[in-house]
């Protein structure tokens, strides 16, 4: 029907008076706009649609009156306005994909700031309700990534949103705020409420979430099978996202080693990474590395051998180097996050070294995060190695002038400036570098302290529950010896909190480090209270980092130190399970015996063997007389451990850090004291120990009551097996391949 026809068909309604026909028309008009108005629809769609209205009853008008100038005039504005609305909603639509891409992890340049801007920048006014409802979708889980989950839980009593996102959305925000009892409800909630209008990728990470729920339960088969359904539906459904792919891979990957496989899950494992890679496909300069990551914690969880994992480690160094793909940037960046790599597995660091040595590879690393945690890598590597070269410590060198000479403190200062307020993580991030900058070049615990606490602040203020606990342990060691109340309300806190949350495999390391803190706090009992509690988690010490595997191990340590002192301070236990005469003797003297057999007594429960590595300081009496005083050092760890030593009004038995002894801590003020008490000070020195250093009696005692202390530790955490796996594990651990070449250089 043509427009000719329009024009008849209305004359025969209303007549030929033009009049009558614009009124009819107008009158038709106006309730498809009234009800157009009453839609949820964004100002610039009904703005448009109105002068689309006034223009298409402007266009009739100068057909009927004959008005060519105005047909001319209402044609113009008609074919602008119509053609503004498929622009406008191709435009935003545009708008919204840069915002995907800069939230999307799987990306090289990901940027959940730079996507937080983005969406504050899009007008709302010009979207769509479909394309509002995703902008909306979108910001909530922006905020939950920069940690601002306050924000985002607000955002969620939204009751428009899609059921399924909603709950899935608060079971994030729970599981982050360590309400397990809340998270496992939003999760079920949210499994529930699943439905075709659901987003697929939401669907399948709550199946991905139900099957690392089965985990945490030990019910390993369940899971599989449950990881298992998710990757079909995930292929499915074309479920593309890298970072989720590789989450789910990796969790399906490590559960085939629990689920009684009789090869241990090794070959249905590395089918798995093999399959992982065929997913990612097109693989991009990040999925090497992120590949690389899955196959080396799939080795550690089932203990390939380090010679195997050397190979691996310099395979994927080889293919750093000839990767074409990569910038020079994103280059050096790999290369120092593979140096720290081989401090972590005790691998082979040559080629790192021959990277970065004989030039400033830093030159062409302009972005200041980049920067700043390349030369944290390199750090971390350089403090494992104890070789005289020249390189190397030109390297050294370099890296340590630019944490001293405040090249670090800029770049944290350039990407703390960049920061939204919204940008929770990453704020406190940049506190607590700040306050390990503080420590490491001038030892200012001060600062380090009020860093630390502003970032607990931060943290908690936006329900990061996990991430502020974190902060908390690691603000009590350092307030441990200048404001030890403080440490000891920060430890109670953190303990408190714990306590409420569901057995998780991540929650056994916060024990194990608030067990070394209550140790060097003195607080016996909670020492070896947090170990036991810890002793229920099990975690593979390979996936550990080489100094938090030195605090493990000092906690074992100092828990059965502990458990030492319990003992002997309860010799009516001890008494009838010993068999001599020198030992019965022996026992009822203690504590007043000799320091050397108290030293070798705690150094054979703590599992050494003949000889015993003590500290010995040695006083001169006025009338010429030689004393020495002896204690068990364990330097791997850093601690000392003894039995003659105590806190004003505390049983004996002490655990420090070896150079604060108060032997050694003070020799002026030790000097005057001795003064006091008639003796002259002499040198301490580092002892190695054994029985032929005692009279036979003392030996004869020490052996019994060793082994009457043995039968009464019988089954109790730690054993002489848990304090030595964990010393072999993490203080005795040879470097593969390289190293011998290297250290001839």
């Amino acid at each position: 029907m043509g427009f000719q026809d329009i024009l008849a068909a209305i004359d025969i309604i209303t007549g030929p008076d033009p009049a009558l026909s614009i009124l009819a028309v107008s009158i038709v008009v106006a309730p498809a706009l009234l009800w157009l108005c009453k839609q949820a629809l964004a100002r610039f769609y009904k703005a448009d649609i109105f002068v689309v209205a006034l223009a298409f009853v402007a266009l009739f008008a100068s057909v009927r009156l004959s008005l060519l100038w105005l047909t001319g005039v209402a044609s113009v504005f008609l074919a602008v306005c119509l053609l503004a609305l498929p622009a406008n909603y191709f435009w935003c639509a545009q708008r919204l994909d840069d915002i995907v891409g800069k939230a999307d992890p799987s990306l090289p340049d990901c940027d959940y700031v730079a996507a937080f801007r983005l969406m504050n920048s899009v007008d709302r006014d010009r979207l769509s309700r479909r394309q509002l409802a995703c902008l909306d979708k979108d910001r909530i889980f922006c905020n939950i990534y920069l940690g601002n989950n306050g924000v985002a839980k607000r955002m969620l009593e939204d009751e428009n949103l899609e059921p399924a996102f909603r709950h899935f959305a608060l079971h994030i925000i729970a599981d982050s705020a360590c309400d397990c009892a809340g998270s496992q409800a939003e999760l079920e909630s949210a499994l529930a409420e699943i439905s075709d209008k659901t987003d697929p990728f939401i669907k399948v990470q709550l199946w991905h979430n139900r099957a690392v729920g089965y985990i945490v339960n030990g019910q390993f088969k369940v899971a599989d099978d449950e990881f298992k359904k998710t990757y079909r539906e995930a292929k499915r459904l074309g479920v593309r996202n890298k970072s989720f792919l590789l989450l789910l891979f990796e969790n399906a990957t490590l559960n085939k080693t629990k689920i009684g496989l009789p090869d241990g899950g090794i070959e249905e494992g590395w089918g798995l990474i093999e399959e992982c890679e065929k997913a990612l496909a097109p693989i991009g300069p990040n999925d090497f590395g992120q590949l690389f990551n899955l196959r080396l914690l799939f080795m550690r969880q089932i203990g390939a051998s380090i010679e195997d994992r050397n190979k691996l480690y310099l395979a994927e160094v080889e293919s750093t180097l000839s990767n074409a793909s990569l910038s020079e940037q994103q280059r050096v960046v790999a290369m120092a996050s593979l140096g720290r790599i081989a401090w972590a597995d005790g691998l082979d660091p040559a080629p790192v070294l021959n990277f970065f040595e004989g030039c400033d590879r830093f030159l062409c690393v302009s972005d200041p995060d980049a920067r700043y945690y390349a030369h944290m890598n390199l750090r971390a590597m350089l403090s494992g190695l104890a070789v005289d070269d020249r390189s190397l410590n030109t390297l050294a060198e370099s890296v340590m002038r630019y944490f001293k000479d405040g090249d670090a403190e800029h770049d944290l200062d350039v990407m703390e400036d960049g920061l939204p307020p919204e940008a929770i993580l990453r704020r406190s991030q940049v506190l607590r570098e700040r306050a390990a900058l503080a420590l490491m070049v001038g030892e200012n615990v001060e600062r380090a302290v009020s860093y630390t606490d502003e970032a607990i602040g931060l943290l908690e203020g936006s329900l990061q529950v996990m991430a502020a606990l974190e902060c908390r342990w690691q603000l009590a060691r350092l307030t441990l010896y200048d404001k030890p109340e403080v440490a000891k309300m920060q430890l109670s806190i953190a303990e408190e909190r714990l306590a409420t949350l569901n057995k998780q495999p991540s929650l056994g390391y916060p024990y194990l480090e608030m067990s070394l803190c209550y140790a060097l706090l003195g607080m016996r009992a909670e020492c070896r209270g947090a170990y036991e509690r810890a002793a229920g988690f099990e975690t593979p010490m390979s996936h550990y980092a080489p100094g938090i595997r030195i605090n493990i191990t000092a906690a074992a340590f100092c828990a059965r130190f502990y458990m030492l002192t319990e003992m002997l301070g309860n010799p009516e236990e001890v008494c009838p399970l010993l068999k001599t005469r020198e030992g019965r003797a022996w026992l009822s003297r203690y504590p007043k015996v000799s320091s050397l057999s108290k030293t070798l007594l705690c150094g054979k429960f703590l599992g050494y063997g003949d000889v015993v590595p003590a500290m010995t300081r040695l006083f001169l009496d006025e009338a010429g007389k030689l004393y020495a005083e002896t204690w068990l050092v364990v330097q791997e760890i850093g601690l000392a451990f003894d039995l003659d030593s105590r806190k004003p009004g505390e049983e004996y038995g002490l655990v420090v850090e070896i150079q604060r002894h108060p032997l050694v801590a003070d020799d002026d003020a030790l000097a005057r004291v001795a003064v006091q008490h008639g003796y002259t000070v002499l040198g301490a020195r580092l002892d190695l120990c054994n029985e032929d250093l005692l009279g036979v009696d003392d030996a004869a005692a020490v052996f019994d009551v060793l082994d009457a202390l043995g039968i009464l530790a019988e089954g109790r955490v730690p054993t002489l097996e848990d304090i030595m796996k964990s010393y072999l594990e993490s203080c005795v651990d040879v470097p593969a391949g390289g190293w011998g070449t290297f250290a001839e250089r």
